[in-house]
């Protein structure tokens, strides 16, 4: 598919164009919105599936094991 990411994965819009859908229909799928009609719901989702569409929002497996640690150095005060 044309619309590829470098990695090689499917984009929204790879999946988007397989449901026949707007990116914005898909969009608002993946995040549960009320607004999307069932048929175009169940579409979009068989589209997500046969493609194995992962949203980069998602954690790869990778970055999950990643721990990540935050240290807050802050000086005494000089008035004390």
């Amino acid at each position: 598919m044309a619309g590829r990411a470098a990695d090689g994965r499917s984009t929204l819009a790879d999946v988007a164009g397989a449901a026949r859908v707007s990116t914005a229909t898909m969009s608002k799928t993946l995040y549960e919105r009320q607004d999307v009609a069932a048929s175009m719901r169940e579409r979009v989702l068989a589209a997500v599936a046969s493609l194995g569409y992962r949203s980069s929002t998602q954690p790869s497996p990778e970055s999950a094991r990643r721990a990540v640690a935050v240290v807050f150095d802050i000086p005494a005060s000089p008035l004390s």
